[in-house]
C-alpha cells in the first residue's frame, strides 16, 4: 500500500465542489459512483478520490449531528458526547461513526487513495483515514474521538482548522486525529467561517503560527 501524497489548497478545491460534482464538467467526468445512502452522501471519483461533504453551517452541523436520527435500524442518541467503539476498539462520536461507517459498508472491498472531506465529511475522513490507512485531508472538521494523544495510523490524516470556526471545537471533550493546524486570517472578519470558501480565503492568508503543509502527507 502506497500512501499518495496530494496539494492541500487543491484538496481544498475538491472539498469545494463536494456538494455539486456535476456541477463541474472535468469532475462529473471522473465520477465513479456515489452513496445513495440519505444522510450519507460521498463521491468516488477514477483516480480513486473519495469526496465526502458535509453540512455549511452551525445549525445544520447541530440538527444533523447532536439530535436523535435513525441510520439503518439504529436510532443515535441526543447527548453528543455518546461513544461507540470502532473495530480497533477506538471511543468514536456515536454519530461521526455511524456517518463513517455507512460509507465504509458502500465501498465494500473497494479502498480510496486519498479521502478528502468537508465538515461532517471531515469527520469522517478522519474515521476512515485510520480505518484503511489511506491519506486523509479534512476542512472545518469537528472532534470525533474520545481519548487524547497518538493512536495508530492516525498520522496519515490532516485536519485543517480555522481559528474562528466553532464548530472545529465541537464536540468539546473530545479530539481530532492526526495533526489539526488551526489556521488564522490575517483580516479577521464576523460570521460562522466555516464553509469552503472561507477555509480556502484563510490559506491564501494565514498568519497562524501553526504549520500547514503544502502537501499532504509531506514528501521529503
Amino acid at each position: 500500500m502506497t500512501i499518495v501524497s496530494y496539494p492541500v489548497k487543491e484538496a481544498a478545491k475538491l472539498a469545494a465542489n463536494a456538494y455539486d460534482m456535476h456541477r463541474n464538467a472535468t469532475l462529473r467526468g471522473m465520477i465513479v459512483d456515489e452513496c445513495p445512502i440519505p444522510g450519507a452522501e460521498a463521491t468516488l471519483l477514477n483516480n480513486g478520490f473519495l469526496i465526502i461533504p458535509g453540512t455549511n453551517s452551525l445549525l445544520d452541523h447541530i440538527q444533523f449531528n447532536f439530535r436523535p436520527f435513525r441510520i439503518g435500524q439504529t436510532q443515535y442518541a441526543l447527548d453528543n458526547t455518546k461513544t461507540t467503539k470502532g473495530f480497533s476498539g477506538t471511543l468514536w462520536h456515536q454519530g461521526f461513526l455511524a456517518h463513517a461507517k455507512a460509507i465504509y459498508d458502500w465501498m465494500g472491498d473497494r479502498r480510496p487513495t486519498v479521502i478528502i472531506g468537508h465538515s461532517l465529511g471531515a469527520a469522517a475522513t478522519q474515521i476512515l483515514s485510520k480505518s484503511w490507512k489511506r491519506t486523509g485531508i479534512g476542512f472545518a472538521a469537528p472532534r470525533p474521538r474520545k481519548a487524547r494523544g497518538t493512536l495508530v495510523d492516525d498520522a496519515h490524516c490532516l485536519s485543517i482548522c480555522r481559528k474562528d470556526d466553532p464548530v472545529t471545537a465541537l464536540v468539546g471533550s473530545f479530539h481530532h486525529m492526526g495533526r489539526a493546524p488551526y489556521l488564522v486570517h490575517k483580516r479577521p472578519r464576523f460570521g460562522l467561517n466555516h464553509n469552503m470558501d472561507a477555509y480556502m480565503d484563510a490559506l491564501d492568508n494565514n498568519i497562524g503560527t501553526a504549520p500547514v503543509p503544502v502537501k499532504w502527507p509531506p514528501t521529503s
